[in-house]
């Protein structure tokens, strides 16, 4: 997702562009999210972002990875006969695609002003656009995606195979103390379906996420490691560990377990263990990300290892965000109620580049 905690990223948008903090409304408890409309846009918000990432195989078994994310930031609320130059929204798009066979990873970033028929996000439904991406699903039909990226173009469609997670509280996910310091926050754990990339054609399985936030949301825990994990027995499981400067795990991280049934269990920061086990250090020295782990959740009798397909999925945002961060597939295998597991996973790093401390 966040996916939880992105809207770090963004705090240079709401530096280079304020926000009317007064202006926007706060996420709050209790609210009913109604399909297929909160997929759509939320422009009483300042910020939200629709992000799918996933695993496609060819019929040789080889594996390619996917990121596909589009953040909308609110600039100000929208005013009635603007001039064409005004715009209530900036979209800012990161898509990357890997080759794990050729150890091949190719990242993109874009940022566009909202232009009508051109770079949207609509209200009732999802349907977002830029000119190197677009995400459609009005909650019937498959969810459809497009994404350009460095001579790349791969087209998905993808049917949800469990229904929509509300994550958190009934979909209120809170990410710190007080009032407002929280997402609405919604998922598909397992999509399949099929691709084309560059014309061949491959199998697909994905995870949808959803957030919508508050302009009032702040903290220290401005570091996370997010796991989204899809086990072969039809399990899924998705984690963060938000961390604070001295690397203290808040109690705010939280995760969930979704069952063959899409039955839900909540966990709370205590619930599960991480612990980083290998390394990889970028090429110019400046990041260290942990690149395998080891996750433990006893309370599921569950013992998971977990390793990156390949260790080089690193994003350097400095044409949109200015962040730099760790995104990609990795490789999972271990035991569930005292069975063998294995499956897929994608996993978010943030804070682990000296020039983000």
């Amino acid at each position: 997702m966040i996916k939880v905690y992105k809207f770090i990223f963004l705090f240079v948008c709401f530096v280079a562009f304020p926000l009317a903090a007064d202006d926007w409304h706060d996420v709050v408890p209790g609210k009913i999210l109604a399909f297929p409309r909160a997929h759509g846009s939320h422009r009483n918000f300042p910020l939200e972002w629709w992000y799918v990432t996933g695993h496609m195989y060819d019929d040789q078994g080889d594996h390619y990875g996917f990121q596909f994310t589009v953040f909308r930031v609110g600039i100000h609320k929208e005013s009635p006969g603007a001039s064409a130059w005004h715009t209530s929204s900036l979209f800012i798009g990161h898509q990357a695609v890997s080759d794990t066979r050729r150890k091949e990873f190719s990242f993109c970033e874009s940022v566009h002003r909202e232009q009508e028929d051109q770079v949207f996000a609509k209200r009732d439904y999802l349907h977002t656009r830029t000119p190197n991406q677009e995400i459609t699903y009005d909650g019937k039909g498959p969810m459809t995606l497009r994404l350009s990226c460095k001579g790349k173009e791969l087209q998905l469609t993808l049917t949800p195979r469990k229904p929509i997670i509300l994550q958190g509280d009934k979909g209120y996910s809170q990410k710190g103390e007080g009032v407002g310091n929280a997402s609405y926050y919604t998922s598909f754990t397992r999509l399949e379906g099929s691709a084309r990339l560059n014309g061949l054609p491959l199998e697909a399985s994905a995870w949808y996420d959803h957030e919508v936030l508050s302009a009032s949301v702040s903290g220290d825990d401005t570091r996370w490691d997010w796991f989204s994990i899809q086990l072969d027995d039809d399990t899924e499981i998705m984690l963060y560990r938000l961390r604070n400067e001295a690397g203290e795990a808040s109690k705010f991280s939280s995760g969930v377990i979704v069952d063959s049934s899409g039955s839900t269990r909540t966990l709370g920061y205590a619930d599960f263990s991480l612990e980083a086990t290998r390394y990889w250090t970028t090429d110019d020295g400046l990041a260290r990300y942990p690149v395998a782990w080891n996750l433990a959740i006893p309370s599921g009798d569950i013992v998971l290892q977990l390793e990156a397909t390949m260790d080089h999925q690193e994003l350097r945002t400095e044409k949109s965000t200015g962040k730099r961060y760790w995104e990609g597939a990795a490789q999972v295998r271990g035991s569930s109620a005292e069975s063998s597991v294995t499956g897929m996973a994608f996993v978010e790093l943030v804070g682990y580049a000296r020039r983000d401390d």
